[in-house]
């Protein structure tokens, strides 16, 4: 079967496919680098593992599924010094990994998908869009968290960020508008939940109502034929080079060995406590709920299952996680950067995948003395753009629950949390839907005589 999709799949090998592969690498590279200097993740191994799960979901869901670092297990290991160290951080990915495998086999994240607002998806998108956006202009303009403007001139200055963001500017966005739904887009009779992911994964790919018409079959033909993202990796790389010339000729053959790593009982429950616990609801959310949303509005013509999704997360952390690869998922954010960039079909990540691979056997950890080097301004403007994307996707203009989406989006980007904004969001989608039931109860009972008939205004004066 995998063969034959992979046979399918070879008349799509075109450079815009190329370049939406390496689309999301302004996210994957950063915590990549910074984990492997700080905590002593090994690079080889982690690109062997996460090239590995590229290369199959591209196979399995014929679509750009991106495979990205679990945001909030990686941050809180880089921010937290020396509190949280490898084991740990193995622990708290193997953890969720659980969890989400877990509810993709009793199949119940279709059924908490069925109850959940649609305004709260788009909110999810808006405020993780924006997110992304804004770290991403960070990482461009500034050099390090205290933040310090870059200079002007060098291989990493301002200039190569300005210069990157014109790039894009002029070669990745087109005049052409797509039209967006609205909140109230639900048929007749239906309630306003995600109606495109239906009730089950069997039924999933009966649903052909889509949040946000764009299919990515409309679109083959992007930005002029350039390969955006791939020219920016390939003049990251070469000034990498440049700024240090030394890292290229240091570089060793060969992977690095396989190890198994040894968790012990303090790091399962350091690991769970300060990790795995934040990450829990961003994984279900953004790397389940919200990449299954911008899925079906991107590919009205692949659907795809959430409990699918689910039980690719938790596989393949369960099994990389114990050989120190680096903890992976799914996400929104991902998928919108890969499409802006090129991708229209699984062979993008399928060669993104090979690449890892080959990467990682070939050079194995000593590719980070170089990946170190690769200028932040380009990653930067490559995140920026994946956050605009995935901002625009969610973004409705003409919009029922407009407060609902607007709150939603407001506590994600301001709490840094989504399980913050999911749940603000719900709780102004009741407190709406109570006050709008006790205003029909309210003037029912008001202008009815006992025996049920309506009365005039006047008849009760």
């Amino acid at each position: 079967m995998a063969l034959t999709q992979l046979k399918s799949s070879w008349h799509r090998l075109t450079w815009q496919e190329a370049s939406g592969a390496v689309g999301d690498l302004g996210t994957f590279l950063p915590f990549l680098v910074g984990l492997a200097t700080q905590k002593h993740l090994d690079v080889g191994t982690s690109l062997i593992f996460s090239g590995s799960y590229n290369i199959i979901t591209g196979l399995l869901f014929d679509i750009p599924m991106p495979v990205q670092p679990m945001k909030s297990i990686a941050a809180i290991a880089l921010t937290d010094g020396q509190n949280i160290n490898l084991p740990q951080i193995m622990a708290a990915g193997i953890a969720v990994a659980t969890v989400v495998l877990f509810l993709g086999v009793t199949r119940l994240l279709p059924h908490c998908i069925r109850l959940t607002p649609s305004a709260s998806i788009w909110g999810l998108q808006l405020g993780l869009g924006l997110s992304l956006a804004s770290k991403g202009l960070k990482l461009m303009v500034y050099e390090n968290s205290s933040l310090q403007v870059r200079p002007w001139l060098g291989t990493d200055g301002l200039l190569v960020g300005l210069a990157a963001g014109i790039f894009v500017v002029c070669t990745a966005y087109h005049s052409q508008q797509p039209s967006h739904g609205t909140c109230g887009a639900e048929p007749a009779g239906e309630p306003a939940v995600w109606q495109s992911l239906g009730a089950s994964a069997e039924s999933a790919s009966q649903h052909s109502t889509t949040l946000y018409s764009r299919p990515a079959e409309a679109h083959q033909t992007h930005s002029g034929g350039i390969p955006a993202a791939l020219l920016l990796v390939t003049a990251g790389l070469a000034l990498s080079a440049l700024k240090s010339p030394q890292t290229v000729l240091g570089l060793s053959m060969g992977p690095s060995p396989l190890r198994l790593v040894h968790i012990t009982a303090a790091d399962w429950q350091q690991g769970v406590l300060r990790a795995a616990i934040p990450q829990l609801p961003l994984t279900c959310l953004n790397s389940v709920i919200a990449v299954c949303a911008l899925s079906d509005e991107l590919f009205p013509q692949r659907p795809m299952s959430p409990t699918h999704v689910a039980l690719s997360v938790g596989t393949m952390n369960l099994v990389g996680c114990w050989f120190g690869a680096l903890p992976t998922c799914h996400g929104a954010g991902g998928l919108a950067g890969q499409y802006k960039f090129g991708a229209r079909s699984g062979m993008a990540v399928i060669m993104l995948g090979a690449g890892k691979v080959l990467l990682g056997l070939t050079f194995g950890a000593s590719l980070l003395d170089l990946l170190v080097h690769f200028p932040g301004s380009l990653l930067g403007v490559m995140l920026a753009v994946s956050g605009l994307e995935l901002a625009g996707a969610g973004y409705r203009k003409d919009c029922d629950e407009t407060a609902v989406l607007l709150v939603t989006a407001s506590a994600t980007l301001t709490f840094a949390s989504t399980a913050i904004g999911f749940v603000a969001g719900l709780v102004v989608f009741a407190l709406m839907h109570v006050r709008s039931w006790f205003s029909q109860v309210r003037w029912s009972y008001l202008f009815r005589r006992p025996e049920g008939r309506f009365v005039q205004q006047s008849d009760e004066l």
